[in-house]
């Protein structure tokens, strides 16, 4: 292995190890649907599947296996660590085929660093590993191109189809970066068009079954606002917010300095960097910037856009970004001894990583959590007697009962329905009988993302019971309701 892929795997294994100090932050609902979902039978699994996430079946699947092997919150989060550290590797070692020593430690810098990334690697849903297979997908893509070999092809189809089983919108990543080499290169991809042509309608078919297959289910992303003030703006810069004001300031003066520089050396010695280079860069900011435009202009006719539906798009925007640097260095140095500029450009990467760690890029991330770890607490604490805890939907209920189980209460539940009726549908019984045995307390967790909730809710009043209190607990709204004896 060369110096250069050793010092990568050292930023990357680094940047695991620094991350993994958030493994045991609060669980997020979200999460607790796929503890839920994991746990579940097969047959039960494919039935939940036909009324909510069909498009997230695999990630379930997967799931199902691993938690087999132990059942704990960070062992359910470890695939998107480690799926995180691979990301970060494998685009650092993309960098530097691409521009150089200089170029892929920057890239594994800047992907490390990113705020969306180090999010999915704290969170036990797919978009890590979706992004991990979409950057396996452009490695592939950059061989090919290269001149590499058809079954390099072949394994962009695999990874990019693997990145769509995961997570539909991740899969817009890969595909731009094709759509980038086919217009920098129309007349090369003729010339081997016969090989390439079968692995790239595999590609295309899939991609067609897997947007009609989620046509069915369209009604899950309803819950998506439209894009407003500044959340429209964050939206725009995609990749490069992901809830970190400090990483986007921070990246924005890298890349317009290096921007300018580029812009100043060809102008001022008409000197213009090798043709390889800049192909790759358009390449990259292809990865990196398409999906947001796609997703964002999608929202201004029906909300689409959400953050980490655009992680996969965090390592093309540091391949880009390093790039520009490497080739704004190599227009600098190219009157300079290569010995001295070289090791002066690698000291100024070990700055940038050294700032990136003490600046606290990494913990920037736009964390989701909801903090149901103290509101559970908070009730337990309150929810004596014969009191009943109402959890509206299964994968708050997994969420809550895990706090729970830690603290070793035992706390008696509001009776659910069999089997999930909709999509966030309620869970909550609200027949006569559920209601005519209910305790004289009800307590009620709600983070509002359960439809029907009102139902019943008017159930509880009909039968006599008076909303006591209303108190907002890490984010979420717990209502405490009680009935006197007749």
């Amino acid at each position: 292995m060369r110096a250069r892929d050793a010092a990568i795997g050292v930023i990357a294994l680094a940047a695991g190890v620094g991350v993994s100090s958030g493994m045991g932050h609060p669980l997020f609902r979200d999460e607790g649907a796929s503890w839920y979902s994991a746990r579940l039978g097969w047959s039960a699994l494919w039935s939940q599947s036909r009324v909510v996430d069909l498009v997230v079946l695999p990630y379930y699947a997967f799931l199902h296996f691993w938690v087999d092997v132990d059942g704990g919150v960070a062992w359910l989060r470890l695939p998107s660590l480690v799926a995180y550290v691979a990301t970060v590797w494998v685009v650092g070692r993309v960098g530097a085929r691409l521009g150089g020593a200089l170029c892929g430690l920057l890239t594994a810098v800047l992907a490390a660093t990113n705020p969306l990334l180090v999010e999915a690697a704290l969170y036990a849903r797919p978009y890590a590993l979706a992004t991990l297979g979409a950057t396996l997908a452009v490695a592939a893509l950059v061989r090919w191109y290269d001149g590499g070999a058809p079954g390099w092809l072949w394994c962009f189809a695999v990874a990019s189809s693997a990145t769509l089983a995961l997570q539909l919108f991740c899969v817009l990543a890969p595909l731009s970066a094709l759509a980038a080499v086919v217009l920098l290169r129309p007349a090369g991809l003729r010339g081997r068009w016969g090989p390439a042509r079968t692995p790239l309608l595999t590609l295309g078919a899939v991609v067609l079954c897997g947007v009609v297959v989620s046509v069915g289910q369209r009604g899950q992303i309803t819950w998506i606002t439209p894009l407003r003030g500044g959340r429209a703006v964050k939206a725009v810069l995609g990749p490069a917010y992901g809830g970190s004001g400090t990483y986007t300031v921070f990246l924005a003066v890298l890349v317009v300095a290096a921007g300018f520089t580029c812009l100043w050396a060809t102008r001022a010695r008409r000197f213009r960097p090798p043709a390889r280079w800049t192909e790759s860069f358009v390449v990259a900011v292809c990865w990196a910037v398409v999906p947001t435009v796609l997703l964002v202009g999608i929202s201004l006719l029906r909300p689409v856009y959400v953050a980490r539906y655009v992680t996969a798009s965090a390592p093309g925007l540091a391949l880009a970004s390093g790039l520009l640097v490497a080739i704004a260095v190599h227009l600098l140095g190219s009157r300079r001894p290569p010995g001295w500029w070289t090791a002066t450009a690698t000291a100024t990467v070990v700055v940038v990583a050294v700032l990136g760690s003490v600046l606290g890029l990494v913990p920037g991330a736009d964390q989701t959590t909801e903090h149901l770890d103290t509101t559970t607490r908070y009730v337990e604490t309150r929810a004596v007697g014969d009191a009943e805890l109402a959890l509206p939907d299964h994968s708050l209920t997994t969420v809550v009962e895990y706090y729970l189980g830690r603290a070793h209460t035992q706390l008696q539940l509001w009776p659910q329905v069999a089997a999930q009726p909709a999509i966030e549908g309620l869970d909550l019984r609200t027949d006569r009988h559920a209601v005519a045995v209910g305790p004289p307390d009800v307590w009620l967790i709600d983070d509002g993302s359960t439809s029907g909730l009102g139902r019943w809710v008017d159930t509880l009043d009909a039968a006599g019971y008076v909303r006591v209190r209303t108190t907002v607990v890490g984010d979420v709204r717990v209502e405490h309701f009680h009935r006197g004896r007749s």
